[in-house]
């Protein structure tokens, strides 16, 4: 295998994964404590307590003259100054900690860029190898048959040492094919929308991403070997091969 990336090393059995690397963040801390917050639980829970007797007695308050109208404003503004305390109180304790977030995120976030495009680079070599067994045994397949009917023995053989050769999985990862959208065929501005729906029949070209409908069908249609895409006037369908990995 040419070339190196971090994380694997080239030996000579094949490829082995190097040692992790060390800790690059103290993940110890695994929830904030109370003390640290600078909050007293206590002292927030009686509060709640008696706010919740003050709510009682104002859902049957009932104003009866323009005299009690005038106390219940003045109650409902020194309440909403309570409110704007409260609300202070909250946010000095949030915001740092949604500011210590937003950091911890840009500084992790290239490095996990960078880890999940490897990731994918690594779905992508081997999805690619896997399509190319999977076209391979299918043309081996039509071969076969071809040499069947012209009784070529030895091609007979050939092309079923390719359609039986013996595969080797690798531990945690598995292979699956489903069709995608190519292409439309012939694009011809809709005069009705401007979207270019070529010849896709009107149950697709009526959606906004008319694409996403089209990929939701072939999602859902058969693409094991010798499976057809398939048929929708005017879109062209290929295979794609999708590799996930399982975490132990």
């Amino acid at each position: 295998m040419a070339g190196r990336f971090p994380g694997v090393r080239a030996h000579a059995g094949g490829l082995v994964t190097a040692p992790a690397s060390p800790p690059i963040a103290d993940t110890t801390l695994t929830h904030f404590t109370d003390a640290a917050l600078r909050v007293d639980p206590h002292a927030l829970k009686a509060g709640a307590l008696a706010l919740r007797e003050t709510l009682d007695e104002a859902q049957t308050l009932q104003v009866t003259s323009e005299q009690e109208k005038a106390i219940v404003g003045a109650i409902l503004i020194d309440q909403l100054k309570t409110l704007d305390v409260m609300q202070t109180q909250r946010d000095n304790v949030t915001k740092p900690l949604y500011a210590g977030w937003q950091r911890a995120c840009e500084l992790f976030e290239e490095g996990l860029d960078l880890q999940k495009a490897i990731c994918d680079a690594l779905k992508k070599a081997i999805g690619n190898f896997e399509l190319a067994q999977l076209q391979a045994k299918e043309q081996a397949t039509q071969e076969a048959r071809a040499a069947l009917a012209s009784g070529d023995v030895q091609a007979i053989e050939r092309s079923l040492s390719v359609v039986n050769a013996p595969t080797q999985k690798a531990q945690g990862v598995s292979t699956g094919f489903m069709w995608k959208v190519a292409r439309l065929v012939e694009p011809v501005p809709c005069r009705q929308c401007g979207s270019r729906r070529g010849m896709v029949p009107q149950e697709y070209w009526l959606e906004s991403a008319n694409e996403k409908a089209l990929d939701e069908l072939a999602r859902h249609a058969r693409c094991g070997p010798g499976d057809e895409p398939p048929i929708v006037p005017g879109v062209v369908f290929e295979r794609a091969a999708s590799v996930t990995g399982r975490r132990k």
